[in-house]
């Protein structure tokens, strides 16, 4: 995926579409410099293009300015996905997961990350189907992608019987996640639902 965002993208404008699109809640020069190893000179170039093109928001607050994604301009949603497929929630999950493939029947991102409505303060919701797998075994490399993104993530592990079970018995939450959007990661998106 790096070779095409190589090619849509100078390393530059990534990383700051990256950094800002990662924060719903806004990210300032500063921390933005931080993240993309950028210099202020650097930094202040991308952002000003990007907000000049539309596709970010300069906010004062205070003293303090913040750059967000522009969830009006007329590719939001499109550059959005790509910047997720690119670098977002999605990559550094699948890449938390690439060790444990083998024992994962279906992994995939759910809640308001899937639907699109997440902020700054929301929780990652992960859910993983797996007969040999339980959230002790992810904890080191949860932990590492909780770092990358700067964002919490709440894992759902489900063994494939006591799945079946539950869905076999209506269980609100696992028919009401089943039922919303998925991000999927590991495993095809009619998997899990195959024993509905």
């Amino acid at each position: 995926m790096s070779k095409i965002s190589d090619a849509l993208f100078s390393k530059a404008t990534k990383a700051v579409l990256v950094s800002v699109f990662a924060q719903p809640g806004g990210v300032h020069l500063r921390a933005l410099m931080s993240q993309t190893g950028l210099g202020s000179a650097s930094a202040q170039r991308e952002l000003g293009k990007l907000t000049e093109a539309g596709l970010l928001i300069r906010q004062e607050l205070g003293k303090v300015i913040l750059y967000k994604a522009n969830v009006d301009s007329p590719i939001f949603q499109e550059l959005s996905a790509i910047i997720r497929k690119i670098e977002g929630p999605e990559h550094v999950l699948k890449e938390m997961l690439l060790p444990f493939e083998s024992r994962i029947e279906s992994a995939f991102i759910y809640g308001s990350v899937a639907r699109n409505e997440d902020t700054a303060f929301s929780d990652i919701d992960l859910f993983v189907l797996a007969d040999d797998i339980g959230s002790a075994d992810l904890y080191l490399a949860l932990v590492e992608a909780e770092t990358k993104l700067s964002r919490k993530i709440g894992i759902t592990v489900y063994r494939p019987k006591e799945y079946k079970r539950k869905l076999e018995g209506k269980n609100h939450f696992l028919i009401s996640v089943m039922d919303g959007p998925k991000i999927q990661l590991i495993g095809k998106p009619d998997e899990q639902g195959a024993t509905r």
